[in-house]
């Protein structure tokens, strides 16, 4: 097969790109949702390759595989199944494999093996909690999520070797004999532990830059590893490396498995132990994690119905679907708000979100947001047509990162509507006032990141991440509503089939949505759900190396003390007749504190609740601050009509 086929294949809903990897019985495509753009990898199996007996273990596998949502483990979305190919969609990881980080960055820090290693094991101790054995770790199947420094560690290949590599041990052995167990390479009944012994050949290879064993030729490398006593580390780099380190090397790569750790002794390893307290959170991995259980759940199927997600196509005429369970909503801290609503009025006079002045987000914090939403029926996607053949023509353009839509330009001003009872709004209506406040809000996460307070950033957009999954229920609701009830030939019904086919121009790529069609809302919802997960990513990579007592910050007071702040300014600005900067600083106190008020409506956990009487006093500071807003704007209008200077 060519690396870049010169018409695109369609499988399912998938547009398959370039090869990215090959094997005896498979080849990996880079791919993409011929809709929605997402890009995942998709491995290409040839049944005629594969026994009756093996297709059948192997399915069963990739059915079990289905239902495992861990952070560290690749996600199997979906297994597709035709007469004569497998084909596996797959989580695409962009930061490579870690025998290429190796590579690029040479042996690393104990730290850093740490890290990795902690994150392997977390990955393996759920293959064991579900009675599965890799049998092929080495560095080239574990898989990064990005190309920084410490990126998170994906055990990908899980099961599959054993089924893609012939049975005959010369052919086995030419798999990755830097890694191998001695009981393989002799022949002998082996059992989990053999993976031990790998990972332990991983563990030194990332601390000394190199395998524990090597040789001029395959048969002399045996004959190394089969002779060895105890591993020996290179002159100079032992002395470098905790303790901890060189015994969990020494004792995971005995020869003899009996006298190898166990998993249970090796999950336990003082080496593995946590290196910070508890409290500081693992960041990255607590991103990664809401965004490998979130993104299951996005509706990858170009249908209206199908929310899924890891389903097993059997062939035309039977089907198995693994079901998505409920997800928590993101979890946040209630705030000290009330108490400082107290003292309003004696720091300063108050003085409408005005959406010209709430700027988007800078390129240098790109903020481009979407989510997949929660289901609760076990939906069945029919089978998909495979190869199919699409008039595009593939070039490198078609697989280049896929962006999310921005942020569009505001939509119909929604003034007043942030102080009602938001159950009795339109559809229309609450997603326009969400997305004024998913401008606010990205906006104040990069004001914070620019800051250098990252803590704060990342936990506005945690925040801003609850937002986005309400608009996209929202939006999800609406849209089911409007098909059910309209007619053939209807606004909904013609943008639902022009969504499912994928050629829906509603929501362009530059930021566009009409609020008053829901199929187009919808894709804005889903587009811009993953571009947050991305946005929340990119900032948890800069808390990697912060004190370990370091505390997240509570979004809720973050919102709120910048909404003082904003008010404040905007009281000064007017003071000293600088009515547009006033303007613009009242717009947006006045935004982020009716946010406040409309957050016990939106999935936080815990939920955020505002007394009766609190409720009240916010409505009285937002309509001090609307009046203002609107006496500043009026003088703005006024000194441009009579020709006088105006700040």
């Amino acid at each position: 097969m060519d690396d870049v086929p010169s018409r695109c294949r369609v499988v399912g809903d998938y547009i398959l790109g370039p090869k990215i990897g090959s094997g005896s019985f498979a080849v990996v495509w880079l791919s993409r949702h011929r809709s929605l753009g997402i890009e995942v990898a998709i491995k290409e199996i040839d049944k005629k390759q594969l026994s009756s007996k093996v297709n059948e273990s192997l399915l069963k596998e990739i059915a079990i595989l289905g239902h495992i949502k861990h952070p560290n483990i690749v996600r199997l979305h979906e297994a597709i199944q035709t007469e004569d190919k497998i084909y596996l969609v797959l989580e695409y990881c962009v930061g490579g494999d870690l025998g290429a980080y190796i590579q690029r960055f040479g042996r690393v820090s104990g730290g850093t093996a740490k890290h990795f290693m902690r994150q392997l094991a977390k990955g393996l101790q759920v293959l064991r909690e579900n009675h599965l054995i890799h049998r092929d770790l080495k560095p080239q199947n574990l898989l990064l999520s990005s190309m920084h420094e410490n990126p998170v560690l994906k055990i990908g290949d899980f099961g599959f070797a054993r089924y893609l590599t012939p049975q005959g041990l010369a052919d086995t052995l030419c798999g990755s004999p830097l890694y191998m167990a001695p009981e393989i390479i002799q022949n002998q009944k082996y059992d989990a532990k053999a993976d031990l012994w790998s990972v332990g050949a991983i563990l030194f290879q990332l601390v000394t830059g190199k395998p524990p064993f090597d040789g001029n030729n395959q048969f002399q490398l045996f004959q190394n590893i089969l002779t060895s006593t105890e591993v020996k580390f290179p002159h100079g780099i032992m002395e470098e490396l905790h303790p901890d380190c060189v015994d969990l090397c020494r004792r995971l790569l005995r020869r003899n498995p009996v006298e190898r750790l166990t998993f249970e002794e090796f999950f336990d390893h003082k080496f593995m132990a946590e290196s910070r307290p508890a409290a500081s959170l693992e960041l990255s991995s607590l991103v990664t994690e809401k965004r490998s259980l979130l993104v299951q759940e996005l509706p990858l199927s170009a249908g209206k119905n199908a929310y899924i997600e890891a389903s097993v196509s059997m062939g035309p005429a039977s089907q198995s679907t693994v079901n998505v369970e409920d997800q928590e909503p993101l979890s946040i801290s209630r705030p000290k708000v009330l108490d400082s609503l107290d003292s309003i009025e004696l720091e300063y006079v108050l003085v409408n979100a005005h959406s010209a002045l709430v700027d988007t987000v800078p390129s240098s914090l790109e903020v481009s947001k979407g989510f997949a939403v929660e289901n609760s029926e076990g939906l069945v996607i029919p089978p998909q047509p495979v190869d199919t053949v699409i008039n595009s023509t593939c070039n490198s353009e078609n697989f280049q990162t896929y962006r999310s839509a921005s942020l569009p330009t505001s939509p119909a001003s929604t003034e007043g509507l942030e102080v009602q009872d938001q159950s009795s709004f339109r559809p229309s209506q609450r997603l326009q006032l969400l997305h004024n406040y998913l401008q606010a809000l990205a906006e104040l996460a990069v004001e914070k990141f620019n800051a250098g307070l990252h803590l704060e950033s990342f936990s506005v957009e945690l925040v801003t991440l609850a937002v986005w999954k309400e608009a996209l229920s929202v939006s999800l609701s609406w849209l089911n509503c409007n098909t059910v009830r309209d007619t053939p030939g209807s606004t909904s019904t013609n943008d639902s089939a022009l969504d499912q086919k994928g050629s829906s121009s509603m929501v362009t790529f530059a930021g566009t949505v009409d609020f008053n069609r829901p199929a187009s809302v919808r894709c804005w919802a889903e587009q811009g759900f993953l571009g947050a997960f991305d946005q929340a990513e990119r900032i948890s990579n800069y808390l990697q190396d912060m004190d370990g007592t370091a505390q997240m910050p509570n979004a809720m007071d973050v919102i709120f003390q910048t909404a003082l702040a904003a008010g404040k300014s905007g009281a000064v600005d007017e003071l000293m007749g600088n009515r547009i900067r006033a303007a613009a600083s009242y717009s947006k106190a006045t935004l982020l504190l009716s946010f406040i008020l409309q957050a016990a409506s939106l999935p936080i956990n815990p939920p955020f609740s505002l007394t009766v009487a609190d409720q009240q006093r916010l409505k009285t500071y937002i309509a001090n601050l609307r009046a203002h807003q609107s006496r500043s704007e009026m003088h703005h209008i006024s000194c441009q009509t009579r020709g006088l200077p105006n700040k």
